[in-house]
């Protein structure tokens, strides 16, 4: 299994309106597992976390893509989704 984390922002001059609710995990219809941390874990409107699980790389980031255009996020102003992957491959330096 392999996992990607990502930042996701919301529009310029925008909170990003997800970021309000409570965090939440699920799996995603491909099988792919999600979790979204919110506000209130990240203590920020500005952004969301999302975590994901998937059996590739590739699986990862097709669900992440898939959650910032039509799932989770599919009703929000989104703006910039970050990959912040280096928190995990520095995580044993």
């Amino acid at each position: 299994m392999k996992t990607n984390i990502y930042k996701i922002y919301g529009r310029e001059g925008h909170r990003l309106r997800s970021s309000f609710f409570k965090s939440v995990k699920f799996t995603d219809a491909n099988g792919a597992k999600i979790q979204i941390l919110n506000s209130d874990i990240t203590g920020t409107n500005d952004y969301s976390i999302m975590i994901v699980t998937a059996s590739t790389w590739e699986d990862c980031k097709k669900a992440a893509q898939g959650q910032y255009t039509d799932g989770y996020f599919e009703d929000d102003r989104t703006g910039a989704l970050e990959d912040i992957d280096f928190l995990l491959e520095n995580w044993d330096k």
